[in-house]
Parts: C-alpha cells; sequence; structure tokens
C-alpha cells in the first residue's frame, strides 16, 4: 500500500520533472485533496484563477477528471473549461484508483490562431480579453507525441515509487514485519499457519 512516504516521494519526483520541463504537476488524492502541485501557474491560468468563478471553474475541472480517471482507471487527456490541454493519469492500488496526477495548463502543436479561437470562446465571460490574449502567446505548446512521452515518464515516476517502497520494504527485519501484522490483525484469530502464510 503507498505510504504518506511514498506520496511525498512522487511529489518530489513531479517537482523534478517540473523543474525539466516547466508543465505543472499536480497529485490529488482520492477524495479530491491536493498532495503536491509545483507552485508554477501559467500566467493564463493565474489570470483565471483570480476571478472568483474561474477558480471554481478550475476546481470543478480538476475534480470531473480525476473522478473520471478514478472511475475508468485510463489516463485521459482533454480540454479543461478554457480550451487548454490537460493530462489526468491514475495512481492504482489493488484496482483501486488511490490517487491522480494532473499536468497540463497547455496547448498542442494545432496552429495558434485556431487554438486561440478556441480559447476565446470558452473565456467570452473573463473581462479582460486583450490580457488574457497576451498570457495565451505565453502558453507551452507541446505535440502529441511530447504529451505522451511526458505521460510516459510521470507513470514510470509512479512505478519507481511503488519498487522503493516494495525494496524498503524487504530491508526491514522479520520482527518488524511481525510486529505490523498483529498490529493488523489484532481483533482476528491469529494462529501460527496464519502467520506463516502471511
Amino acid at each position: 500500500m503507498l505510504s504518506k512516504d511514498d506520496f511525498q516521494r512522487l511529489g518530489r519526483l513531479l517537482n523534478n520533472l517540473h523543474l525539466l520541463t516547466g508543465i505543472k504537476f499536480s497529485l490529488m488524492d482520492e477524495w479530491g485533496n491536493e498532495l503536491y502541485a509545483s507552485s508554477f501557474k501559467a500566467p493564463f491560468c493565474g489570470l483565471i484563477m483570480q476571478e472568483e468563478s474561474g477558480f471554481a471553474r478550475c476546481h470543478a475541472c480538476d475534480g470531473k477528471a480525476a473522478e473520471e480517471v478514478g472511475r475508468t482507471q485510463v489516463r485521459r487527456k482533454y480540454l479543461c473549461h478554457a480550451g487548454l490541454y490537460e493530462v489526468a493519469l491514475p495512481v492504482t492500488e489493488k484496482r483501486r484508483t488511490v490517487a491522480t496526477i494532473l499536468f497540463g495548463q497547455m496547448l498542442d502543436d494545432a496552429p495558434r490562431e485556431e487554438q486561440w479561437r478556441r480559447v476565446r470562446e470558452q473565456c467570452a465571460w473573463y473581462p479582460d480579453p486583450d490580457a488574457l490574449y497576451a498570457a495565451f502567446l505565453r502558453l507551452k505548446r507541446l505535440s502529441a507525441s511530447q504529451i505522451n512521452a511526458c505521460a510516459e515518464i510521470v507513470t514510470a515516476c509512479i512505478s519507481e515509487v511503488r519498487y522503493y517502497g516494495l525494496s524498503a520494504g524487504m530491508q526491514r527485519d522479520d520482527a518488524a514485519l511481525l510486529e505490523e501484522y498483529i498490529d493488523a490483525h489484532f481483533m482476528e484469530r491469529v494462529t501460527l499457519d496464519t502467520l506463516c502464510r502471511a
């Protein structure tokens, strides 16, 4: 089972990935609580979130993506409420989603003016379209293959955290493992047979 330390390690890996790519990453638990988020926010998203309704729209959009990915356990690339590309990836354990990683605040490699038309339409509610356009021009652009590559690296980070946790667990001595088992099963009838099987 992924521990608090595992999630902290995953957050550090995502932060390193953010430092290399300039892409915003966040890690949310299964209840939608943010466990980690890179401090960076694209200026475009900063403007959107300064507006009360913009913050609510971002929060609802992230929640909807996390809920869908949690239910389907399938990675999803989607357009956020403001028309930017985002990716949501599930972190699963025993066929259950225990967290979601979101990354994005980016454009793809389609013509910029075509993307601006979409964004302008999605953000018609925003009070200062000129400021929004200036921030839009500064958004990071990635090709579809770059977005997929980033998702694959995030998946590898999840695997690394799992492996690290397993290898750390293998280094514990038998007494510590026995103590953990008894703590977890103290309400059950513990026999020599159940201990050996465990």
